[in-house]
């Protein structure tokens, strides 16, 4: 499969993911924080309202400052995964 790599600066012109209105955060996890400096390393996946496809990237943020604009992100699929769950009442 070719995946997409899109700029999101190309698309989006609001500093904050959650205003965006092309795209649409379906998930936001963080994958480091170092509270002494106050940063923060953000994977996000988006969608694109347009058509539906997801999108994965990082960025970096701060309390007065956040990159999202200046990445580059990549399409991902989505994929569903069903856990079962043994348990006795």
């Amino acid at each position: 499969m070719n995946r997409e790599i899109i700029k999101i600066s190309e698309y989006e012109e609001e500093e904050n993911a959650y205003d965006w209105e092309k795209f649409e955060v379906m998930q936001e996890t963080t994958l480091y924080t170092d509270l002494r400096e106050g940063i923060t390393s953000v994977e996000m996946i988006i969608r694109r309202i347009k058509d539906g496809k997801f999108f994965k990237f990082e960025y970096t943020a701060t309390s007065s400052y956040s990159n999202e604009l200046e990445q580059e992100a990549e399409e991902v699929e989505r994929k569903t995964r069903t856990t079962i769950e043994t348990y006795y009442e």
